[in-house]
């Protein structure tokens, strides 16, 4: 059995999934996929270790990607790592407000990159990750659907008024 860690690469530019792939290929088993869509049926077939994730692609970038991973229960444990060439402040924090564990900006180093890739998964791999969802009483929050159910009820939140009720899943009283 192969010990390496799976990396899965999505990224419509075969040049870069390419020179990802030549620079960890020594150090981890990668597979790519060259759209979103692709990216997502892989990621759910193979459960890859670590996603690499572009952020700007054609018909749905990486943000869209990223929130479909958070959402899916076989693929929201799984570290996604966003990769940019943008400096649009704006745009990369929505990358990591999307879900993204982090973001690596090309063009990369690569000897630099395979060793932050594999100490990115050891950490993430190490971090204990939030309960999926969390109840107090008759309430449960489910964070990665933003939904809140009273008595299994589903009730419509807000954004907001759905992070007002956040501090109660580090503290639930029963």
């Amino acid at each position: 059995m192969d010990s390496k860690y799976r990396v899965l690469v999505i990224d419509d530019d075969s040049q870069v999934r390419d020179a990802i792939k030549f620079a960890l290929s020594s150090r981890f088993t990668v597979t790519t996929a060259a759209t979103g869509n692709e990216g997502l049926r892989l990621a759910r077939l193979e459960q890859p270790d670590l996603i690499l994730l572009d952020l700007l692609m054609p018909e749905r970038d990486g943000i869209a990607i990223c929130r479909i991973l958070r959402a899916d229960q076989d693929t929201r444990a799984i570290p996604v790592i966003m990769l940019t060439g943008s400096d649009d402040d704006e745009m990369r924090a929505k990358a990591l407000s999307s879900g993204a564990d982090d973001l690596v900006s090309k063009p990369f180093r690569p000897k630099e990159f395979s060793v932050r890739i594999e100490q990115t998964i050891r950490e993430i791999k190490t971090r204990p990750r939030p309960a999926l969802s969390t109840t107090c009483g008759n309430l449960t929050l489910d964070p990665s659907k933003v939904e809140a159910r009273v008595n299994g009820r589903r009730i419509d939140l807000s954004i907001l008024e759905f992070s007002l009720l956040e501090p109660l899943r580090s503290h639930p009283e029963p």
